[in-house]
């Protein structure tokens, strides 16, 4: 579309943002079926994943123009190989690398099961990793080691600087629930 940042189009940008060599744009797949296309946007690394190579969602997944509209990468992948994505559902990926179109690394399952990957995988903003958070894992143990052995959950509040309702939070596992 012409636009230039630090005097690259925006796919070379792209390119140089992930430490790439940059390679020659092939803008015009005319007639290109789109398992091709899909193939020739993206290409094979040292741990197995076939990594895409050209434009990025915001969300750091790949990205590629599809009929009128811009799609995820490895969605396309899945739906040429499969066909269409059941109402509902998500594609994931077992390799935890979101440029990833390899379809022995992609899975067909629900939001939920991806939010337990995430979790399980130890991808998620819990406990102190969250921005809002103002306690370490550290301090709530702590906390319900002291409201445990008889500390009121006001005292216990004020030597941490959190209100009373936080640490009943935390007691009642609440909140901080992934910590025993």
């Amino acid at each position: 579309d012409g636009r230039m940042s630090h005097g690259l189009c925006s796919s070379h940008y792209s390119q140089r943002q992930r430490g790439q060599e940059l390679r020659p744009l092939r803008r015009y797949r005319v007639g290109m079926s789109l398992e091709d296309r899909l193939a020739d946007m993206s290409e094979e690394s040292s741990t197995g994943c076939r990594v895409w190579t050209a434009a990025l969602t915001t969300t750091g997944y790949g990205a590629i123009r599809h009929g009128n509209r811009m799609r995820k990468a490895h969605s396309l992948m899945w739906e040429v190989h499969h066909g269409p994505i059941p109402e509902g559902m998500v594609i994931r990926h077992t390799c935890d690398n979101p440029l990833c179109v390899n379809i022995d690394h992609l899975l067909l399952g629900t939001q939920q099961d991806n939010l337990r990957d995430c979790v399980a995988r130890g991808r998620s903003n819990r406990g102190s990793k969250h921005g809002m958070s103002k306690l370490t894992e550290e301090q709530v143990i702590e906390i319900r080691h002291q409201v445990s052995a008889g500390a009121r959950q006001r005292d216990v509040a004020g030597r941490f600087g959190v209100s009373q309702a936080t640490v009943s939070d935390i007691c009642r596992r609440k909140s901080w629930a992934h910590l025993t």
